[in-house]
Formats: structure tokens, sequence, C-alpha cells
């Protein structure tokens, strides 16, 4: 069996819901300091709901 859903722009026309990808929030911050001597910090968080992962396991013949 082949995977086709998304290969044609039309497949999403009229789609409910979230997609399969799609996350329900997201939250990013940044903060840049800058110190004396020309030092700059920076700080970057993100946190994303729904994150997708896909569990992959091997099995192999004996």
């Amino acid at each position: 069996m082949m995977y086709t859903a998304g290969k044609d722009p039309n497949d999403w026309i009229n789609a409910e819901g979230l997609m399969t990808m799609d996350r329900t929030w997201v939250f990013k911050l940044q903060l840049a300091y800058n110190f004396p001597w020309d030092i700059l910090a920076s700080v970057n968080y993100q946190r994303m709901s729904g994150r997708p992962y896909a569990l992959i396991v091997r099995v192999y013949p004996d």
C-alpha cells in the first residue's frame, strides 16, 4: 500500500479538523542582553503541544 495523502494540494480542500502533524499551540520565548565589552547573550525556548514523533521498532529475523 502506498501513502499518497497530501501529495496533491487539492487533497486538503474542505478538510475539517487538525491535520496529522498540526500542533494546537506553540509558545516561543527569545531573550537577548548585550553585556559590556560587546558580549551578547541570548536564550531561546520553544514549547509545542502534540509534538509529532514516530516510534520506530526494527525487528530482524534470525
